[in-house]
């Protein structure tokens, strides 16, 4: 993802521009021929001059004019008269941006199509592991690892469709000059644009957003969506391999994890990094915001924010993507912990159970209060919740009526959830995401 956002990569971008402009030019008539051929010879990179571009473009305050000059200087006079016609400098810098970001997203669904098959097996492999769900960070009832993944896969396939819905409308040629007019361009402006379009894979637009930066800022929101979903997986799993937990850890190896001062430390270390990611992606979305109200036909220091913005959402999405896929396909999970942790209940997990149950008979508010009655006894009295119960319904002279407890019976729709959660991914993977 640094490759793709560096200096190297940009400049390769402004130089297929002008390599496609001149190109699409030739063929309609609008410059010569040879002139095209020479411009194409012109942008290589390696005849670049970086050093002085730099130094250039901070006088200039824009590297577009700087890189032309350089053309023009080394390439001879049909380079010097037809080069980087008709366009301005954000055609050529937005064009190149919208190639990176082409680029980024593929780089984002192929990470996240292996997340999500990691996850999808983890799902399906613990469906049917029991352990305690937790509202408001308390016990509360039986769930599965399964289930609980499910959860996440299903975010995860629509981060996939919102990568791919991002790229429809990013991965955009720019192509409307100096005003947005395309006057510059001459008459065949649009059957212009077309063609520069296809020659760089990108998509064509009727409409100039030298201004309209929405779609930019959409994918600023959708990495670091990305990346926060990353995040608030990452504090489950740390929550989860807490030592009074320990329903999961991370993969384990020499000084993984390891303290400096206490050596039976084994740190939850790629998930931290995870939460920090994701904090700093939090903060970059006001940042898409921001960029979005330049005004006019141009902006005014706006732009200049997308410069950094842009590469820090993408990396921080990429960065995160690698290490969720560490996270997921090292993940240690600990099935005779989390039935330890059920058992530590003494029953009351079962305790909506038992309110359903009894509802039928009592009807829901005295289901409710019996119930909690109970609770409240069997927590005071660190006894079992089944036993408190029986005692409650017997001293009611309520006969003949079973309770089943047994957390296996009280997991409603978990197979299905993760069922369904696993069909969900595999059809978004096959519906246009990069393998």
């Amino acid at each position: 993802m640094a490759a793709i956002w560096g200096e190297a990569s940009t400049l390769s971008g402004w130089l297929r521009f002008e390599v496609a402009l001149a190109a699409a030019q030739a063929d309609l008539g609008v410059i010569p021929i040879e002139a095209a051929e020479q411009i194409s010879s012109a942008c290589r990179s390696d005849a670049i001059d970086t050093a002085l571009l730099r130094e250039r473009s901070r006088v200039v305050g824009y590297p577009i004019l700087p890189l032309v000059e350089q053309l023009a200087h080394e390439g001879g006079a049909l380079v010097s008269d037809y080069v980087h016609w008709g366009a301005t400098t954000q055609d050529v810098m937005d064009t190149a941006v919208a190639l990176q970001v082409s680029a980024s997203i593929d780089l984002l669904e192929s990470r996240l199509g292996v997340l999500g098959d990691l996850t999808a097996v983890l799902s399906e492999r613990h469906r049917s592991t029991i352990m305690v769900a937790r509202t408001h960070a308390q016990a509360a009832v039986p769930t599965t690892f399964g289930a609980k993944l499910a959860v996440y896969l299903a975010e995860f396939a629509r981060h996939l469709e919102r990568l791919h819905s991002c790229r429809e409308r990013a991965a955009v040629v720019q192509m409307f000059g100096a005003g947005g007019t395309a006057a510059a361009y001459g008459e065949q402006s649009a059957s212009l644009r077309t063609e520069v379009a296809r020659r760089l894979g990108l998509r064509d637009c009727a409409t100039p957003w030298h201004t309209a930066r929405d779609s930019l800022a959409e994918c600023i929101w959708t990495t670091s969506a990305i990346t926060a979903t990353l995040g608030k997986l990452a504090k489950e799993v740390i929550d989860l391999s807490r030592n009074e937990i320990g329903e999961v850890s991370e993969m384990s190896g020499p000084l993984r994890g390891a303290s400096s001062t206490m050596p039976q430390k084994t740190n939850p270390i790629t998930s931290e990094v995870l939460v920090g990611l994701a904090g700093a992606a939090t903060a970059g979305v006001s940042t898409g915001l921001i960029f979005m109200q330049a005004g006019h036909e141009r902006a005014a220091g706006e732009w200049q924010l997308e410069w950094s913005a842009l590469p820090a959402a993408f990396n921080n999405g990429g960065t995160a993507l690698l290490l969720a896929i560490e996270l997921i396909g090292g993940l240690v999970v600990h099935p005779d912990a989390m039935e330890k942790n059920l058992r530590a209940t003494n029953g009351l997990v079962m305790a909506e159970g038992a309110m359903m149950q009894l509802a039928s008979h009592l009807g829901r508010f005295d289901a409710h209060e019996l119930v909690y009655d109970c609770c409240s006894e069997a927590k005071a009295a660190g006894t079992e919740f089944e036993s408190v119960l029986a005692k409650r319904l017997e001293a009611r002279s309520v006969e003949g009526l079973t309770i089943d407890l047994d957390a296996s019976h009280h997991l409603g729709e978990t197979a299905e959830i993760v069922m369904a959660s696993i069909e969900l991914w595999r059809n978004t993977r096959a519906n246009g995401a990069t393998s």
